[in-house]
């Protein structure tokens, strides 16, 4: 797996035999404020622009970044828009310890859902389900 960015907060990988997204949310997460989150978020939707990307991988199981509703309609607006832009197939979201945080995620994905025809988006409590999921042939 190619690694495209990494950080102290989100490490951003390229598997090209899978066209696999891989992005991973760091702990140090919380440490930044809305601007900074942002800046962070957009390593991942450039990769999705200059890779072949159909599978996503988001590995949120130590992010407990507060989704705020302003913060829920720029990730629509911007990422979720991405996904759809570059034909993603699936997005597989490892969920978080923090129930606060998952709850804040899933209204994120649902409220994408309903918006945006595009990437089936799934919910798993361990990376290995995820990857499962992912590479099921329908």
């Amino acid at each position: 797996m190619e690694e495209i960015y990494s950080s102290r907060y989100i490490e951003v990988k390229y598997s090209e035999p899978d066209k696999l997204l891989e992005v991973v949310w760091k702990k140090d997460l919380l440490e930044l404020d809305v601007d900074e989150y942002k800046r962070q978020s957009y390593n991942m939707v450039e990769a999705l622009y200059d890779y072949d990307v159909d599978l996503v991988l988001q590995d949120a199981l130590e992010a407990v970044y507060p989704l705020t509703e302003s913060l829920n309609k720029w990730i629509k607006n911007n990422i979720s828009k991405a996904f759809i832009e570059n034909s993603v197939k699936k997005i597989a979201y490892v969920m978080p310890q923090d129930i606060i945080t998952q709850l804040g995620l899933e209204l994120l994905v649902q409220t994408a859902q309903e918006e945006y025809s595009g990437p089936v988006r799934r919910f798993f409590s361990s990376y290995e389900e995820a990857q499962k999921w992912l590479f099921e042939k329908e």
